[in-house]
């Protein structure tokens, strides 16, 4: 799971390189739970876990080719039957609690990852990852509780069902060029990565309250709908220049272009037809956001045998636009 994702650079990792003085430093993120199941369970209830894989490592041609794949499936499943009694004797809160129910809770995923390392020669290196993660989670819950007098007799009672899915998908893939010179402590690099998000969810949700003193149920009876989409790329050039014999300065330049899509719907059911189907225009969440940031900065490092000090300045620009589909607006910053 986790540690295959950071054995082959891929999902969630900082990268830290320290070379000849200059130093570069990248990094990404990811959903840890997407990354597969890395052997903990944290919870209640009876768990039944499935964790397999394969991988493949490879050097070939004297070293010039390094090569790493990695498969692994993962799924776990939690049953839970829960019961909870309480008894409240004061006064002001005499009453008892009383609830049973129940969860069922499974989760799949498949992740894939490639690391595939270039020497072109003895300067210059490039470096390929890729990376796929496919999630699939449902999940089901029923509980009914009741509050009671301390005879017994009913205050009010609580009736939910719940069902719901969500499948997520994540692409990932990075190329890293390193090209030093002869110059000792001169260099560039040149990294770029690009990543696809989607996450599609779907739930029911059923609450009905009852109360013993007459007064009118409450129901919710709805269907809901999340969509998620992102994609994300990223870009940046380092150069690095020997200043003195302890002295190296650094600059480099980074471009980023966001897109990010939402739709969230909530329909009530029509109780003419049983469909879900009226929606609820105060739970819709609609809107696309654009974001195109750019960077430059400008650093600094000495190094001797016992000291090391690294300054750095970074000047950053970013224009952001959301455009709200259904209330025909957009807002922009720069």
């Amino acid at each position: 799971g986790f540690e295959d994702g950071q054995k082959y650079g891929v999902g969630g990792s900082t990268n830290v390189q320290a070379e000849d003085g200059a130093i570069f430093i990248t990094s990404s993120s990811d959903d840890v739970v997407n990354s597969g199941w890395a052997g903990n369970y944290n919870g209640n209830g009876v768990p039944t876990a499935l964790n397999l894989g394969a991988s493949y490592s490879n050097n070939f041609n004297k070293d010039k080719h390094k090569l790493n794949v990695n498969y692994q499936r993962a799924q776990m499943s939690v049953d839970n039957n829960r019961t909870y009694f309480s008894q409240y004797n004061l006064p002001d809160i005499a009453r008892i609690e009383n609830s049973t129910g129940f969860t069922n809770n499974e989760t799949k995923n498949n992740n894939a990852n490639v690391r595939y390392d270039f020497k072109v020669d003895s300067l210059a290196d490039i470096t390929f990852k890729f990376g796929y993660a496919q999630t699939n989670r449902d999940n089901k819950s029923y509980s009914n509780s009741q509050d009671q007098n301390l005879d017994f007799s009913l205050i009010n009672e609580v009736e939910s069902d719940d069902i719901g899915h969500r499948s997520s998908e994540n692409i990932n893939a990075s190329i890293l060029l390193t090209r030093k010179f002869l110059k000792l402590r001169r260099s560039i690099t040149l990294n770029s990565s690009i990543a696809s998000n989607k996450d599609n969810g779907n739930a029911n949700y059923y609450s009905l309250t009852q109360f013993a003193n007459n007064d009118p149920n409450l129901l919710i009876d709805q269907y809901k709908t999340d969509n998620s989409k992102n994609t994300n790329f990223n870009a940046s050039l380092s150069y690095s220049e020997p200043l003195s014999k302890r002295w190296t300065g650094t600059v480099g330049y980074a471009v980023g272009n966001n897109t990010n899509a939402i739709l969230n719907k909530s329909f009530d059911k029509d109780p003419s037809t049983g469909l879900y189907d009226i929606l609820d225009q105060n739970q819709l969440n609609d809107f696309n956001q654009h974001t195109i940031s750019n960077a430059v900065n400008a650093g600094v490092n000495y190094k001797n045998d016992k000291l090391t000090f690294n300054a750095s300045n970074r000047f950053s620009f970013e224009t952001v636009e959301r455009v709200y589909n259904t209330l025909n607006s957009t807002l922009n910053r720069n």
